[in-house]
């Protein structure tokens, strides 16, 4: 009786550099990961009834027009006194919250500086309505 060799062969495999390259992708996410920063928003939802909102108080709205342009409850403010104009109203008030309005022609990145601005200012809510709940208005 001869002894028949088996040519039967394995095909595993290597599972050493899958492990490094898993290692190097979750250092790079853990460095990576401290540096992410989110912005907090509030959107609007449509009235479902007539029935009006009672609230203690009024937040202030800012409307962020093409060119950009500024309006703090009607009042029309330059891009660099925005900062000190926003931080004059939050100083005589408690509630800390803003409505931001930004019309059409206005680009994304004039809105975002806005939205900057009135943070760093103090605001500590903002909302955004629909587009339709102020453009009506106007």
């Amino acid at each position: 009786m001869r002894a028949v060799a088996s040519a039967s062969s394995s095909a595993e495999m290597d599972a050493t550099p899958l492990i490094g390259v898993l290692l190097v992708l979750l250092i790079i996410v853990m460095t990576t990961l401290p540096t992410m920063k989110t912005m907090d928003a509030a959107l609007w939802s449509p009235a479902t009834s007539d029935v009006a909102c009672i609230c203690d108080a009024v937040p202030v709205v800012l409307e962020v027009l093409p060119g950009p342009q500024y309006r703090v409850d009607d009042e029309v403010v330059e891009r660099g006194r925005l900062l000190a104009h926003v931080r004059l109203v939050y100083g005589r008030r408690t509630d800390k919250s803003l409505v931001i309005e930004g019309y059409p022609g206005v680009s994304y990145d004039d809105v975002v500086a806005a939205i900057d601005i009135v943070k760093s200012a103090g605001a500590l809510e903002i909302t955004i309505p629909p587009r339709a709940a102020y453009l009506s208005r106007r």
